[in-house]
Order: structure tokens, then C-alpha cells, then sequence
């Protein structure tokens, strides 16, 4: 930011976007869990306007943290992992039906099941820069964050049924395999400033130097209902046992150097 005392008076807008082509996989016992799902728009844009002197006032909107969705659509180490907590789970929920301390399952082995996740963070950053020597220019900003996160998962999960258990299952009282469904949604929001500078010791070198400091995010979680399918027990808690919890994003500094090497030729 602290370089933009260099533009010519008036108005300047620029917008770039990336993609990103990658495959995350999971491993756990020998089994592999890919998911694989391209971000193609991960989009900035920036507007500033240069007095063409001694300051300029710049707005920038962009992408501060990661991004995108990954969906295992053939299963997830997370849904095995949760065996013994979906056999506590079945076994908790027939107590209140049967009496204190009746077991119905002796194991729950995962059968099938998908997750998706997927993340958004945008950010405003509005902020001023100074030329306060010939050589040195400064720059100071706040940036305001805004992140929407949320995961779905379902999975089938075939029961190991006790004595007790078949004959529950048995007067239809006790399905199997059971299904059991995860919806999270969660929103953080937070602020922080930033610093700059630009040095110019020389006419051909150039050294801009820039801090975000860390963004103090609150994050508040909901658990949508209303898609449930009929038959499916709802276990979000039993993944997600809070409902605000603090996921900042950390400090990051740069610098970055430019040296006119020729008069056509500038390596940075």
C-alpha cells in the first residue's frame, strides 16, 4: 500500500482472480479418501486514488485465508474414526426408551457415507498512504474479515446388535444400518490494522515492506434442519459440541525488493 504515492493523479482500479487445481486425500487404515474440487474464482480488486503528490487513499477487497469445498463423496477418515460415538449414541438414545443401562449395540461399523465442507472469507481493507521524505513513503489500513464456513456429512453405519438389540430390531423399533446426518454452519467476523512502508534509497532499487497484524476472530455455529430426510438421526453436536469458539488469522509480514537492472530490465 505504502508504494501506491508512486501512481499518477487520479483514479486506478485493478482486479485479478486465481484458480487453484488440486486433489486433497485422506489416508487411514490402507484406505484412500480423495476429494477433488478446483476453486476457479478467487478473485481481488483495488481501487486508488493518487493526488499525484504527497498522499493517496486506496480500497481493497479480496480473499484474506482460504477457500473453497472438498467433497469426499466416497467417505472420510472422520466417519470411521466415529464408530464407538455412534455406538454410544444408539445405545443412549434406546436407554431413554428401554431403562438405565440397556445396551442395544454392541458395535457400529461404517458402511458408506460422504462429507462436504466448504469455506468463503472476504475482506475490505481501507487505508491511506503518506509520502514523507523523498525516500520513504508510509501506509496504514484496517482490514475487516468476514468467513462463512459449513460441513455436511451423512453416513450409513451397519449395527452389531446385542440380544436385547435384535429383538428391538426385530418389533421395528430399532433400524439397521442406521443413519445419522451432520449439518454445520458457522460465521466469524473480525478486524485488524496494517502498516507499510516504501523506501527508495536509490532511484533504481525499490523496498516495500508490509505487516498485517493478527485477525481476532468469534465465530457463532448454527445446525440447519430443515433438509433432514425422514429416518436419519441428527449427531451434529456429537461432532460439534460448541456453539462459539475464537479461529484467528495470524500475523503475516512481507517484503518484497525491485532493482532496475537496465533501463529495460527490472528484477524483483
Amino acid at each position: 500500500p505504502a508504494g501506491t504515492t508512486e501512481l499518477s493523479e487520479g483514479f486506478h482500479l485493478g482486479f485479478t482472480n486465481q484458480f487453484i487445481l488440486k486433489e486433497d486425500k485422506l489416508q487411514l487404515l490402507d484406505a484412500d479418501y480423495i476429494a477433488n474440487n478446483p476453486v476457479f474464482i478467487y478473485p481481488t480488486m483495488s481501487v486508488a486514488y493518487s493526488s499525484g503528490g504527497s498522499w493517496t487513499a486506496f480500497l481493497h477487497l479480496g480473499v484474506p485465508s482460504g477457500g473453497g469445498s472438498k467433497d469426499f463423496s466416497a467417505g472420510h477418515p472422520v466417519l470411521k474414526a466415529q464408530e464407538p460415538a455412534v455406538t454410544q449414541f444408539v445405545n443412549s438414545a434406546a436407554a431413554e426408551q428401554l431403562g438405565e443401562g440397556v445396551e442395544v449395540a454392541s458395535a457400529a461399523t461404517f458402511a458408506e457415507g460422504d462429507v462436504v465442507g466448504s469455506s468463503v472469507f472476504l475482506s475490505a481493507t481501507l487505508g491511506g498512504a503518506y509520502q514523507a521524505t523523498d525516500w520513504l513513503s508510509v501506509a496504514v489500513g484496517l482490514r475487516v474479515v468476514k468467513g462463512d464456513e459449513s460441513t455436511t456429512a451423512d453416513g450409513t453405519y451397519d449395527l452389531t446388535l446385542t440380544e436385547v438389540g435384535q429383538g428391538v430390531s426385530d418389533l421395528g423399533m430399532l433400524p439397521n444400518p442406521i443413519l445419522i446426518s451432520v449439518n454445520s454452519e458457522t460465521t466469524g467476523t473480525g478486524m485488524n490494522p496494517l502498516i507499510g512502508l516504501h523506501l527508495t534509497p536509490i532511484d533504481t532499487l525499490d523496498i516495500g515492506i508490509q505487516y498485517l497484524f493478527k485477525t481476532p476472530m468469534t465465530w457463532e455455529r448454527s445446525f440447519p434442519t430443515e433438509d433432514r430426510d425422514d429416518g436419519v438421526n441428527d449427531v451434529s453436536r456429537m461432532f460439534y459440541p460448541t456453539d462459539t469458539y475464537n479461529k484467528d488469522i495470524p500475523a503475516v509480514g512481507s517484503i518484497g525488493i525491485s532493482y532496475q537492472l537496465t533501463p529495460e530490465f527490472r528484477a524483483e
